[in-house]
């Protein structure tokens, strides 16, 4: 006998406002809080974490390029984030752009709503 199941409704906030991502619901299926966040507060602060969280590639890809003027303030694993930071410039700087492996471009296709 097989189980009945409800089927998955997926979290579309309708505002910034309305986004936490400790809820349930939406870290099933994040990509309809990614986009309002996209096109709404590109730069968003969680109100309940107080991280930043940065949403649009253009953006994200300049805070990346700039370590001298963002910061991660969590210390330890310097050696290890100076690689990353080397390996990440140098993937951001490619012709092929940063997604160009098969396994990144599918992530492309889950932001595309």
């Amino acid at each position: 006998m097989s189980e009945s199941r409800t089927p998955y409704t997926p979290v579309a906030p309708d505002s910034p406002d309305d986004i936490n991502f400790l809820d349930q619901g939406l870290q099933n299926c994040p990509y309809h809080a990614y986009k309002t966040l996209r096109d709404e507060a590109p730069v968003w602060k969680d109100p309940v974490t107080g991280f930043y969280v940065i949403s649009r590639f253009e953006d994200l890809r300049g805070v990346l390029l700039d370590p001298v003027r963002y910061v991660n303030s969590m210390k330890g694993g310097q050696n290890s984030r100076d690689r990353l930071n080397a390996e990440l410039t140098a993937r951001l700087n490619d012709p092929k752009g940063y997604f160009a492996t098969v396994g990144d471009q599918n992530l492309l296709e889950h932001f595309a709503l």
